[in-house]
């Protein structure tokens, strides 16, 4: 459903809920390997990388068989699926937080805060300052209050972009501008949020 992985550490949570919660049905699932995943979620993160690795095509960086085809069959049941609503609720609530704290409301703003929840974990500290300085220059200019909100939201897509793996910076801000734009191409597919998904600029809190 989103971006959960070994490396960072998202993934290990669910599978760990899974396993606590339906302990027969992962063993199901994974069949004989079942006793392998459940001891590399008790090693450290350093370990659980080599795990990782060690199933998959070091070039394509796909998993191997059978691990490819239990992965599937798990992303497919209800239970594992239930989890990863959880957790989705979880990073969206954080995203409305970061909402408040930036003073934006949108529909459009609870988007952008999401996806840089899932992307990149949030806004770093120091990348606060750059933003609110830059939102102080914008309330000069006296804007109706939707200018406003979709100038707030380029502001934070750009900075929060600036701040991620240079070799990233420009496919990242491409890719939040388009949502604090209400839409444009992102990886050559056009999108437009709100005939697509509904996501306007009316509130996100109403």
């Amino acid at each position: 459903m989103l971006q959960w992985n070994i490396g960072q550490g998202s993934l290990q949570p669910l599978l760990t809920l899974m396993n606590q919660n339906h302990p027969d049905l992962l063993g199901q699932v994974f069949g004989p390997n079942y006793s392998a995943l459940v001891a590399m979620l008790r090693e450290a993160l350093d370990q659980q990388l080599v795990w990782a690795r060690s199933i998959q095509d070091p070039i394509r960086h796909l998993l191997f068989e059978p691990w490819q085809g239990q992965f599937k069959t798990l992303g497919r049941l209800q239970e594992f699926q239930e989890i990863e609503a959880q957790s989705a609720a979880g990073i969206f609530r954080q995203a409305l937080d970061l909402c408040n704290e930036f003073g934006v409301s949108s529909q459009r703003a609870a988007a952008l805060m999401f996806d840089i929840e899932v992307q990149s974990g949030g806004i770093k500290s120091w990348v606060k300052p750059q933003i609110l300085s830059d939102f102080e220059q914008l309330e000069q200019s006296g804007s109706d209050a939707a200018w406003l909100e979709v100038a707030r939201l380029r502001i934070i897509a750009t900075r929060a972009a600036a701040s991620a793996n240079p070799k990233w910076v420009a496919d990242v801000q491409n890719r939040k501008l388009a949502i604090a734009n209400g839409g444009g191409a992102v990886h050559g597919n056009l999108y437009d949020l709100e005939a697509q998904y509904g996501i306007s600029l009316n509130s996100a809190f109403s």
